[in-house]
């Protein structure tokens, strides 16, 4: 079929270059594609992130994340700060002629043997080299393994968290496949609780699958202690049960010594099972500084003595005078608090 135009003047022509078709257009997605040829559709015109938006119907932080992507590649230029590319009043630009990119390795590095410990601060995600992992063939069949196992299919966004995780952070394959086992285990589908694990381990200092698996088997075993020191026999925790044994043995850090101790010190008050009793304990403890056996000694020790000391004040002030006909108290607020749960349990006995 041959096509004529109308009218003298030739059409108009954007050209789109091979090495944006074969490079960069199969590992981002559609969004990220429209934006860029709307820049060279509007070379050198005035556009900002709502025409751009308003024009290919999308929101304005798909624009904007389109923006930076390309930026990061090289592809196009504009007003660029510390936090990447910023809108100006002119807004972006795409110059003449965009940059040609550095030329792939024949082969990528290999990883080093040994993995690198975290740093202080987890390194930004905008330094994951995306064009690298195109190449790579794990990080394909990572991608494709953790669709399997979570039920779903990547978006741009769970894309480049993978790639964060994987090329960034240094996260084996193995290893973030085993987290998707345990996600699919667990029935979390979701790519925000699979980072969030992710990031738990990384800091942790987790680096292989075995040292995951003695992690969950050191749960388990804590979780055990718990619910045996409770009496508790016939069921595993609750969810709000399993929060506060994570703050205790993670967020407080204790032993299983400590915390079985103040469960058994529930028992002991409130005659029943009561987390929210034992996270007083423990809390107050954690306020403390205890940390060992001997660290709960000298702290009861202490608040025995401290009890004595304002009860002898307390008396020596009602018999001081004929006007003072109340005892006056000075009580530690976590005491009343564990004072008022208990009289609540009480109750509810």
């Amino acid at each position: 079929m041959k096509i004529i135009f109308q009218g003298d003047a030739a059409p108009g022509v954007t050209v789109v270059s091979n090495e944006f078709i074969d490079r960069y257009m199969p590992s981002v997605n559609g969004a990220y594609v429209k934006v860029y040829l709307y820049l060279l559709r509007h070379r050198g015109e005035e556009v900002t992130d709502a025409r751009i938006a308003d024009s290919l119907e999308l929101t304005e932080g798909d624009v904007k994340r389109a923006l930076l992507r390309w930026q990061r590649e090289g592809l196009i230029a504009g007003d660029i700060g510390q936090d990447g590319l910023r809108e100006t009043e002119s807004g972006y630009e795409l110059p003449e002629t965009p940059p040609e990119p550095e030329p792939l390795p024949e082969s990528p590095e290999p990883e080093p043997a040994e993995p690198v410990l975290p740093p202080a601060k987890l390194p930004d995600k905008s330094g994951v080299d995306f064009r690298r992992l195109q190449d790579d063939s794990e990080f394909a069949g990572l991608s494709y393994a953790l669709q399997r196992y979570l039920g779903r299919t990547f978006s741009q966004t769970d894309t480049e968290t993978v790639a964060y995780l994987y090329g960034t952070l240094g996260m084996s394959a193995d290893l973030l496949i085993k987290l998707g086992e345990y996600c699919a285990e667990k029935k979390k589908s979701s790519l925000r609780y699979f980072e969030k694990v992710a990031l738990d381990w990384y800091e942790r200092g987790i680096r292989t699958p075995e040292e995951a698996e003695q992690r969950g088997q050191s749960y388990t075993k804590e979780v055990y202690a718990v619910l045996k020191a409770f009496g508790i026999r016939d069921r595993g925790p609750g969810v709000e049960e399993q929060k506060f044994i994570e703050k205790w043995y993670r967020e407080y850090a204790f032993s299983e010594e400590l915390v079985v101790e103040a469960c058994s010190r529930t028992l002991r008050h409130v005659n029943k099972p009561s987390f929210p009793y034992a996270d007083g304990i423990l809390t107050r403890w954690h306020r403390a500084g205890v940390h060992s056996m001997r660290d709960i000694a000298e702290e009861d020790k202490k608040r025995e003595e401290t009890g004595r000391k304002k009860g002898a004040e307390s008396g020596a002030k009602k018999n001081g005078t004929r006007f003072h006909n109340f005892e006056e108290r000075e009580e530690d607020p976590n005491d009343l608090v564990l004072q008022q749960l208990k009289r609540k349990l009480e109750q509810e006995s």
